[in-house]
């Protein structure tokens, strides 16, 4: 894929306390939720560059500040995000690719190959359903604005996000505009203790979020995720 045919866009915020895992900051302490979040994004960087095409992180946060500053380190181009309502921020994040596969930084047993599935899909939608009932990347084709426009509309405005009923919404949702979805695999997303828990003994867990998970848990300060 040439650049302009595919990017991979990551939506995250600043990692500050009491802004970031709200709800795994009730058990944990906001200071290590917002550590956790900080090395999550680190990884979703490296997993997402692994995949051969350009990565942007679309940050709700400070550009010129120390964690946009270590992301663009990883490798990552970073921009504003913008918007209020989750559909509005993917509306507007698209860059005009042909193929653009949206991440946000809650998934980290997903595989690698999953994104060069996502991103080389052979229909126009590709989706990764999540256990709690959402998705965790969704993968769209559009070959100009206009088309952009419309199947953000179809896809995004309305939508009841942070509810189970996410992924079904936009499965029918496809099926109403006429845009066959490539089904990719399941995952599960780290938002409560439990979820954190089970992280912890997945084999999966990639090995530079072990010392990250374990403090957590602890409820103490994360390793640095940008070193070694």
């Amino acid at each position: 894929m040439s650049p302009r045919a595919a990017e991979i866009v990551i939506l995250t915020k600043d990692p500050r306390p009491g802004r970031v895992k709200t709800r795994l900051a009730a058990a944990v302490g906001a200071e290590a939720a917002a550590g956790l979040h900080r090395a999550l994004a680190a990884h979703t960087v490296r997993w997402a560059l692994g995949a051969g095409a350009p990565v942007r992180v679309a940050l709700d946060g400070d550009l010129d500040g120390i964690f946009a500053l270590s992301l663009r380190a990883l490798g990552a181009r970073v921009t504003p995000q913008r918007g209020e309502a989750l559909g509005d921020r993917l509306r507007l994040a698209w860059g005009g690719a042909r193929r653009t596969l949206f991440l946000g930084t809650d998934c980290p047993t997903a595989a690698a190959d999953w994104l060069r599935e996502g991103l080389g899909a052979p229909d126009p939608v590709a989706l990764g359903p999540s256990e709690d009932g959402g998705y965790w990347t969704i993968s769209i084709e559009a070959d100009d604005p206009m088309a952009w426009a419309a199947r953000a509309a179809a896809l995004f405005d309305g939508v009841p996000w942070s509810t189970p009923a996410v992924y079904a919404e936009t499965s029918a949702r496809c099926a109403a505009a006429g845009l066959p979805v490539h089904t990719l695999p399941l995952c599960y997303d780290i938002d409560e203790l439990q979820d954190l828990q089970r992280l912890a003994v997945d084999p999966r867990c990639p090995p530079e979020l072990r010392g990250p998970v374990a403090a957590a848990l602890r409820g103490g300060a994360p390793l640095d995720p940008t070193e070694g």
